[in-house]
């Protein structure tokens, strides 16, 4: 069994699938999100593409070390499509959540109570728990850590 928990081509991943059939072997696109918090914690989230249950069953044996949700997206590939939907969607929120945070600085709102305001009101989202764009408000996000690499 083959799980690749990288983010590459959905088309380069069901072709990856078909190939280890014709070598015998089974392959799963296992594209996962959580950072580097959720690894450490083991976790975090895979997207399984896979041809079949007994496959999708195989890779959740060997993943559920390492992460705490495992979802079966479809067919070979569909991991992906599924990461590449979340990836879209967590950098419009990044880029409503730093220009939001910018406009705020500009008009001399403090950082800190800003984003304490967003994690309780309708902006809430992910970007200000966890990637909060301005350093010094949340430790662990990349803006704090000088954007030091996530894996």
């Amino acid at each position: 069994m083959i799980c690749d928990t990288s983010t590459i081509s959905p088309v380069a991943a069901k072709e990856l699938s078909f190939a280890a059939i014709e070598h015998g072997l089974r392959f799963c696109d296992t594209p996962m999100t959580g950072g580097t918090p959720a690894a450490e914690a083991g976790t975090l989230t895979f997207m399984v593409g896979s041809q079949n249950q007994e496959e999708f069953d195989k890779a959740h044996s060997v993943l559920q070390g390492m992460g705490k949700t495992i979802i079966k997206c479809g067919g070979p590939g569909d991991g992906g499509i599924a990461k590449l939907v979340n990836n879209l969607i967590l950098g419009a929120l990044m880029v409503a959540s730093s220009e939001g945070m910018a406009f705020g600085e500009k008009l001399g709102i403090d950082a800190k109570t800003l984003n304490k305001v967003m994690l309780s009101a309708s902006g809430n989202n992910i970007c200000f728990d966890k990637f909060c764009p301005y350093p010094g408000v949340v430790d662990y996000a990349p803006s704090s850590r000088d954007y030091s690499g996530g894996f």
